[in-house]
């Protein structure tokens, strides 16, 4: 409130600084224009460096002898409020009615203050009186037992705080009791809705396991039947492998072959032409055992195989294999013409990979009854 009074009286003596200055801007160009008109009687031409001597000397004599109490004028002020003259009245009555009203109540304030002091001192002669006054044993034993109380007064708080304590700790037991019962409720709840289901789960899970057993041994003993199908058909000793036993290990498959006096025949004393002809007894067997339709792609099919053998997987093997058969051979070394002319019925697209250089082969088709006569020309002018 002061400094808004303050803004206000500062604005008030602004304003009448600045009328003032008018004033004195108004007396000085009033006597400067009278100033030039005298001039003008003259003969001579006075100097403009004397004209201005006395335009800037009258406006300074003018200000010292007639407003020297008036002020400059600060460049910076601004008007923040610009009160009119009956309302910068009002603020001020205002303030007086303020301070007043204040100082009234400091004294009423001072009165009651000065009144409580002095009741405090008469209480105080009063406690050192009854203080000073131990020889009466009434005093005394009113003392011990005013103190005793103020001890078990004490000690019955600190014994409230633990019992709050503990109380806080049986809340928290309880409420951490009370959520655990109502999880188990709830899943006791949903165990008795879904006991049936799972019950009837537990069933089906354990048929469905006795299924897969039934299901694994099955087919263990179709792909022995099959690969002992397709050994006795291609291979021309067809006492020398008597039986075949498939073991699965959870993942894995081992597959052991036994002769016609039970005996384990190692895989690696076959010769290299049984070694294939078992391979493909077994791709056979896992073939017809998987049921899926897909072609089946065989480089040097018949690289390893005897006269006999070779024969046996052109009748037998490759027309039944799959519906598609696809063959690398090297003509004239994996593949006679005797034995292509066997296959030649089954043969439906026929292509050779022709070199035109070292880096760019490229495949290119031909009749299948012109297969071997198309080699032998395209290799033979090759090598003129």
């Amino acid at each position: 409130m002061l400094e808004v009074v303050q803004q206000v009286e500062d604005e008030t003596s602004y304003k009448t600084t600045l009328s003032t200055q008018e004033n004195v801007s108004q007396r000085s160009d009033l006597l400067l224009t009278d100033l030039l008109s005298e001039e003008r009687k003259l003969k001579e031409v006075v100097p403009a460096s004397v004209h201005r001597f006395y335009h800037d000397t009258v406006k300074n004599l003018i200000k010292k002898h007639f407003f020297a109490d008036t002020p400059d004028l600060p460049s910076d002020f601004q008007l923040l409020h610009d009160f009119s003259t009956s309302e910068t009245q009002l603020l001020n009555s205002f303030l007086t009615d303020l301070k007043q009203d204040f100082r009234v109540s400091f004294r009423r304030l001072n009165e009651r203050r000065t009144q409580l002091q002095n009741q405090l001192t008469h209480a105080r002669k009063r406690l050192a009186a009854a203080d000073s006054n131990q020889e009466d044993p009434i005093l005394a034993a009113d003392r011990r037992r005013r103190d005793e109380l103020n001890l078990k007064v004490v000690k019955n708080d600190e014994q409230i705080g633990e019992h709050y304590k503990t109380i806080g700790k049986c809340e928290d037991r309880k409420a951490n009791a009370e959520k655990q019962i109502s999880e188990i409720t709830r899943k006791l709840t949903v165990s008795e809705q879904y006991r049936a289901k799972d019950e009837e789960t537990e069933i089906l899970i354990a048929g469905l396991q006795r299924f897969i057993v039934q299901f694994k041994q099955d087919k263990k003993q179709s792909l022995e039947t099959q690969i002992l199908y397709g050994l006795t058909q291609l291979m021309h000793k067809k006492e020398f492998i008597k039986r075949v036993e498939v073991n699965i290990y959870g993942e894995d498959i081992e597959i052991d072959l036994y002769n016609k006096e039970g005996l384990k025949i190692r895989k690696d004393s076959l010769s290299k032409g049984e070694q294939q002809m078992y391979a493909t007894a077994l791709l056979r067997g896992l073939v017809e055992e998987s049921q899926i339709e897909f072609p089946v792609f065989i480089d040097s099919p018949m690289q390893k195989f005897d006269e006999e053998h070779a024969e046996n997987i052109i009748k037998f093997f490759y027309p039944n294999i799959a519906d598609q058969v696809i063959l690398f051979p090297l003509i004239n070394k994996e593949m006679t013409k005797r034995e292509y002319k066997m296959l030649l019925p089954r043969v439906a697209q026929t292509f050779l990979i022709h070199n035109l250089n070292p880096d760019r082969p490229e495949f290119r088709a031909c009749a299948p009854n012109a297969l071997i006569d198309t080699y032998t020309q395209l290799y033979a002018s090759n090598a003129d």
